[in-house]
């Protein structure tokens, strides 16, 4: 029931936020399954030129059956397969669309060109300075 209701709701505000970025901003950082629209609106963003990243920090671009989780959990094969299939389409879409691709090299088997190493730039962090 919550779905029916907020669905409406989230969309129209995700709706306002990507007119409004579109507009002011010209760089897109999204990490992985990220974006306003659920990635409709990549080719939209494409289409106005601007520039848009995509960081990947390990299993979202990584082959599910290469990740030890599935096989502990006994996990079928037709799921693993199923499951390792929409990671590729999702993310060779996303690389169609995408100017930089970030992440980590063991992780990135589908990606077809070249990508910044995530262990070049590092993962940005929140530093708390205490005072004395």
């Amino acid at each position: 029931m919550n779905k029916i209701i907020y669905y409406p709701f989230f969309f129209v505000i995700r709706l306002y936020l990507f007119i409004k970025y579109l507009i002011k901003c010209n760089v897109f950082i999204f990490s992985y399954n990220a974006s306003f629209l659920w990635l409709i609106d990549l080719p939209i963003l494409k289409f106005f030129n601007k520039t848009i990243i995509y960081s990947y920090h390990g299993s979202d671009s990584r082959p599910p059956y290469l990740n030890g989780n599935y096989i502990k959990n006994n996990f079928s094969i037709e799921f693993v397969k199923k499951f390792t299939y929409e990671i590729y389409k999702k993310n060779k879409f996303i690389e169609k669309y995408a100017d930089f691709i970030i992440g980590y090299p063991a992780a990135c088997q589908f990606f077809s060109r070249i990508m910044i190493n995530t262990l070049w730039i590092g993962l940005p962090i929140e530093l708390q300075h205490k005072k004395l």
